[in-house]
């Protein structure tokens, strides 16, 4: 038997090649592969980075999606269903719209496919599969095996998992839409397996929020001191009241966290479900504290919500150059099917498209009504703040306060590449279509 593992793209601009900065290596393929009992022939097509071939002899095609490469997925199990071959379909997309996903294939994975994939395996080998599987919500416990990603030229950082879920339930987010505020750890022993196995000084954690369980991670990176690595994640500004987690972070070699601002308005923090962040402290004091303890920050945030309006912008916009983040995220909020939100806004009939990833959605689109403002509005106003954000003035400023918070050659190299790639990328981004342009180069 052999297993095919494909991992859809978003799409790309005609002519040139997918987007750089989303080519980090994937951890599903390996997980797969590591599920795949040994006499089980299997071969990875990443749509990132290469062309598929739907005419390759297999005899089980798997794909993972996520919503906004969820119209690629469909349009790739097409084509091999058409030849005759059975194909299965997971991920967190399907995992929350199994009824859509089934239209599309033979067999829906929903939760993780730990528990279950032995049970596809087997039930494939015998013409006998089912309509759906229902996974776990686990952490992974196999060794990911990253040899099916070799030749493959990702981004220059490794994925390591080390939990999944988060305690936060956020109305905005699919993964608290899963995990219904859980989270669940990978065995210590097994990360740093894995993180020697990469053979990488740079790793990146696949974790929603690496303070859902301080206790735990505390010991984790106690455990990382001795690998010698430069790691980033994510986290909640709640990690900034621990004094003690704080210094462990950067003594194991953490340097960048991503912290979800999400907004400044506690009006939308509201709407979100994440009004908590009104009531941990001061945000300039918690900010001051993680870049005290020498770690930067990716800060996200998210606007449209509630009475969000151009003053909300004008003072994000404030608040970020202020405490000059290493990076940050300023996008219009994107209703995802699934969520508390996305369910609201299709109740009362401010979505625009409440299938927006199954068209030729072009990426950054806004696709609901905002209470204050227009759509077109919304859009003009998140491409203003990150033109200004990511200006040079404002980057070499920027770059003085991130020298000062960590001096590492290799760490300031990074800022200034992704810091002025962000600015010749935000017009591109936002001229691709969903599935647009992935069956040519150049990839």
């Amino acid at each position: 038997m052999k297993l095919t593992i494909i991992l859809p793209a978003i799409g790309k601009e005609e002519g040139k090649k997918y987007m750089r900065t989303w080519k980090l290596e994937p951890l599903i393929a390996p997980i797969l592969s590591a599920l795949t009992p040994p006499e089980v022939d299997r071969e990875f097509f990443d749509d990132r980075i290469e062309l598929i071939n739907y005419d390759t002899a297999t005899d089980l095609v798997a794909i993972s999606i996520e919503t906004y490469n969820a119209r690629r997925g469909y349009k790739i199990a097409e084509k091999f269903r058409e030849r005759g071959v059975p194909v299965v379909i997971g991920g967190i997309h399907a995992t929350l719209m199994p009824e859509e996903a089934i239209n599309f294939a033979d067999s829906v994975v929903i939760g993780n496919a730990d528990g279950v994939w032995l049970d596809v395996i087997k039930d494939a080998k015998s013409n006998k599969l089912k309509k759906f599987y229902y996974g776990t919500k686990y952490a992974s416990k196999v060794e990911p095996d990253r040899e099916i990603l070799s030749g493959k030229r990702y981004l220059p950082i490794k994925l390591v998992e080390t939990g999944k879920g988060c305690i936060f339930k956020c109305k905005f987010c699919t993964t608290a839409s899963l995990y219904t505020g859980g989270y669940h750890v990978r065995a210590i022993d097994k990360i740093i397996e894995d993180i020697v196995y990469t053979n990488s000084r740079y790793i990146l954690f696949a974790d929603e929020n690496i303070a859902s369980n301080l206790k735990w991670f505390k010991t984790l990176l106690r455990e990382l001191k001795g690998c010698n690595i430069r790691w980033f994640g994510q986290g909640s500004l709640t990690m900034a009241r621990d004094p003690e987690f704080l210094k462990l972070i950067y003594d194991s070699g953490g340097r960048l966290i991503l912290v979800g601002f999400e907004s400044l308005n506690p009006r939308s923090l509201k709407v979100m479900n994440k009004q908590w962040i009104t009531k941990i402290g001061n945000l300039d004091e918690l900010v001051k504290r993680i870049h005290d303890a020498g770690i930067n920050i990716y800060a996200s945030f998210i606007f449209g919500l509630a009475d969000d309006d151009e003053e909300t912008f004008k003072y994000t916009l404030e608040f970020a150059l202020k405490h000059s983040f290493f990076y940050a995220a300023f996008n219009h909020f994107q209703p995802y099917p699934g969520t508390p939100i996305y369910n609201d806004l299709l109740q009362s009939g401010r979505l625009l498209s409440p299938k927006w990833w199954l068209e030729e959605y072009r990426y950054g689109e806004v696709n609901f009504v905002p209470k204050k403002i227009t759509p077109e509005q919304l859009y003009i106003l998140c491409q203003s703040i990150r033109k200004e954000y990511f200006r040079y003035s404002n980057v070499l400023k920027r770059l003085k306060e991130t020298v000062k918070r960590n001096h590492e050659l290799e760490f300031i190299a990074n800022y200034i590449l992704l810091n002025v790639n962000q600015y010749y990328e935000i017009e591109r981004r936002n001229s691709i279509r969903l599935a647009s342009y992935l069956d040519e180069l150049p990839k």
